[in-house]
């Protein structure tokens, strides 16, 4: 019986909280990109967004959505369109 060695610890534990072992990876919630996330680290918090940029974007986004709610979609057309 054989005993996995420290660095195969570290890599099976950021392969099981960065996706699982399915090789699935994990992607930016931004909804305007799909870009892939970088491997949690251990004891870092759990990345969302692929970089600030996107973070900024999503922040805007969300914003965007919550006042735009309530419009019809021809409303919601021309304000995206000519900002009336």
């Amino acid at each position: 019986m054989s005993f996995p060695s420290n660095a195969e610890k570290a890599l099976q534990t950021q392969c099981s909280e960065s996706g699982g072992h399915s090789g699935e990876t994990q992607r930016c919630h931004n909804p305007a990109c799909n870009g892939p996330l970088s491997p949690k680290l251990k004891h870092a918090p759990q990345k969302f967004y692929c970089s600030t940029r996107c973070t900024q974007s999503a922040s805007i986004i969300k914003r965007a959505r919550e006042l735009l709610r309530g419009l019809a979609d021809d409303e919601l057309l021309k304000v995206m369109r000519h900002g009336d």
